[in-house]
């Protein structure tokens, strides 16, 4: 098949920020006072943090959780956030080749805008969708329509990459392809469980399955 439309996730696909998220959580935890569980928080990275705040403290302090958090977000991004090696590179040949890309992201808009910033990839996404919309998050497919929405695209020929069971899930309720990368947050055996239509364990491999 060939993709003429591909929608990214942002956070352990594009960029590795993996060692910021478990570093912000541990400081958020530690500030309110839960019991570090780094498996458990690594468990829901790809939820917006309103979520997972609900999940650690219960109902109603998600957005409590939430602000904890983006204090050490803010204060540590510039100094953990990096892109991916040979994501840049991947980016350039699939913007020559005419690939419409997007960003599909739990991430809020201000903190995705300031990760697409800092790493020099924001204008390589002609849509880049949030955990701000109005609508709901991963897993549900609604921020994959949304993105093909504004796109004006279709599903078929649209590929969903993505490092995360969520990511998945959202991709293939849309009716999109999959791809699951195993650089990022889940194994290849976690993805696997959720049937993704490719893997890719090297960005090489997203690119050949892209450009196929």
């Amino acid at each position: 098949m060939s993709f003429q439309t591909v929608l990214f996730d942002l956070d352990g696909t594009l960029i590795d920020s993996l060692p910021l998220i478990i570093e912000c959580s541990r400081l958020a935890g530690a500030e309110i006072g839960l019991p570090w569980d780094e498996e458990h928080i690594r468990s829901m990275i790809g939820i917006p943090l309103i979520e997972t705040g609900e999940i650690l403290l219960g109902k109603g302090q998600g957005e409590f959780y939430r602000s904890i958090y983006l204090k050490y977000f803010h204060q540590l991004h510039d100094e953990k956030i990096k892109i991916f090696p040979d994501i840049l590179p991947m980016l350039k040949t699939l913007k020559q080749q005419q690939i419409t890309m997007a960003v599909v992201t739990s991430k809020i808009h201000d903190s995705a805008m300031m990760s697409l910033s800092e790493t020099g990839i924001e204008d390589y996404f002609s849509v880049i969708i949030t955990a701000s919309e109005p609508c709901s998050h991963k897993p549900s497919p609604e921020p994959a329509l949304l993105a093909l929405e504004r796109l004006g695209k279709p599903a078929d020929h649209a590929l969903f990459v993505g490092d995360s069971p969520y990511d998945i899930q959202c991709g293939k309720g849309a009716a999109l392809a999959t791809c699951g990368v195993t650089w990022g947050m889940a194994t290849k055996d976690q993805l696997m469980a959720y049937q993704p239509t490719y893997f890719a364990d090297t960005i090489d491999q997203l690119q050949e399955i892209i450009l196929k």
